[in-house]
């Protein structure tokens, strides 16, 4: 079974080590979208300069800034979120995606739910579990 945390500060125990992966992952991830020829690849980093922009809801202004944001050669967006093992079914992922998923169809762009490798089919199981439509990406 999945573990399950209740909330983002349930995770945020686990803290440094956690996030040291997390942005390892955003790091290769970054390298990723460099090699294939991405434009605009912004990465909430403290090692890059440009950072995503954050998207919000209309009606309320809440929001969330995601870990990597690039455009394809014709201008489509990609918004890219990266979850560690232990962030993958936790409520903040779920309001991060159900984000990120929704301004990526109202807006002709494209979300990916970025884990490890080996955790894909957890994230497409929980993604399916919320009724959330996105990409998988292990890395």
């Amino acid at each position: 079974m999945f573990q399950k945390y209740r909330s983002i500060s349930d995770v945020l125990s686990l803290s440094s080590l956690n996030k040291s992966r997390h942005d390892a992952m955003v790091g290769r991830l970054l390298v990723v979208r460099r090699s294939t020829l991405m434009l605009d690849i912004r990465a909430d980093l403290p090692s890059c300069p440009v950072k995503p922009v954050k998207i919000v809801w209309n009606k309320t202004q809440d929001g969330h800034v995601p870990d990597l944001t690039s455009k394809y050669l014709n201008g489509q967006l990609l918004i890219e979120e990266v979850e560690t093992s232990d962030t993958i079914a936790i409520d903040h992922t779920r309001q991060q995606c159900l984000l990120f998923s929704t301004f990526a169809r109202e807006h002709r762009a494209l979300f990916n739910l970025v884990v490890p490798f080996g955790d894909e089919w957890r994230a497409r199981s929980q993604l399916a579990a919320w009724g959330i439509f996105a990409g998988v990406v292990g890395i």
